[in-house]
């Protein structure tokens, strides 16, 4: 489903985009571009569900205040989706920015892997955990 059609756009389908073309590309750009869905992906599904439980407040740093909300929980699964999720942001920062070198499909599996790990974790969570105590 996506905005055009009237609902919800599905975030995940960018962990998906990120997926083929990590899975059928060599070129850097796809790999550098796999590494950033891979982390919108997930980024948007964890800002939204703390969004959703109330415990999202726009302002400076998005992306900081979403890890640091589910790092500062009192849950485990929370805190550890934090730590995996300023892991993979540091990794779509460096796909974004920086020269990698020679390693980008590695980084581009990893991120992946991390993204898909985050979203289990998300999905595990109990309906009422908000992760934001």
């Amino acid at each position: 489903m996506t905005a055009k059609d009237g609902g919800r756009f599905d975030w995940r389908s960018f962990l998906v985009l990120a997926e083929g073309l990590a899975a059928h590309s060599t070129d850097e750009n796809a790999l550098r571009t796999a590494i950033s869905r891979a982390y919108y992906a997930v980024f948007t599904v964890a800002r939204n569900r703390l969004r959703d439980h109330e415990c999202w407040h726009s302002g400076r740093d998005p992306h900081t205040r979403v890890w640091a909300t589910y790092r500062n929980s009192e849950s485990l699964i929370c805190q550890r989706i934090g730590d995996r999720g300023f892991n993979l942001r540091d990794r779509r920062h460096r796909a974004d920015y920086d020269d990698i070198g020679p390693h980008v499909a590695r980084q581009a599996s990893a991120a992946i892997r991390i993204a898909r790990e985050i979203l289990t974790l998300l999905d595990g969570l109990a309906e009422d955990d908000g992760c934001c105590r």
